[in-house]
């Protein structure tokens, strides 16, 4: 059977630990203080962060009062999402090694809030991509807030230095 696209995140991740690097998403420039004061995010209850990489937003949210679980594919991304709040100091924030399209073991209804930034892109299946989101709201409550940031596909013009851009990183 043929790797699915966000399978191979494990092998850039498992390559940044060895090389000995700390990061191979950097967080976006600029402040994030106005992020929760002028949102309409609730001002507390639990986060699931799909697809959550090095855990920078999970850690984010968790250093403003949320619990916070964290789950990726690559065990190598956990490694670092776990070594970064250790750093951190933070005993107040879980990563899992998970599957984003079969959420094992939790419950219906149970978090306020659903990360899925960044993630859905990495779903090359259409059945995947449904999957997703079906589990999304399938563990978010009725009232809770469901965050999407999603990249788009560059324009054919552009393909050939997306390519080498991402290739480089």
């Amino acid at each position: 059977m043929r790797k699915k696209y966000y399978e191979y995140y494990e092998e850039i991740y498992a390559a940044v630990l060895a090389s000995g690097g700390d990061s191979f998403n950097r967080p976006p420039e600029g402040g994030f203080d106005d992020l929760f004061k002028r949102s309409l995010l609730p001002p507390h209850g639990r986060v699931l962060d799909l697809g959550c990489g090095e855990g920078f937003y999970t850690l984010l949210f968790a250093s403003e009062g949320y619990s916070v679980l964290g789950i990726d594919v690559s065990t190598s991304a956990i490694a670092l999402a776990d070594k970064r709040a250790a750093n951190e100091g933070r005993t107040d924030v879980q990563f899992r090694v998970g599957d984003v399209t079969h959420l094992a073991g939790l419950s219906e209804r149970s978090f306020d809030i659903v990360l899925s930034i960044h993630c859905y892109h990495c779903l090359s299946d259409a059945l995947d991509r449904r999957a997703h989101l079906q589990e999304s709201w399938r563990v978010l409550r009725p009232e809770g807030i469901f965050v999407f940031d999603n990249m788009a596909a560059p324009l054919e013009q552009d393909l050939a230095s997306f390519r080498a851009w991402h290739i480089q990183r």
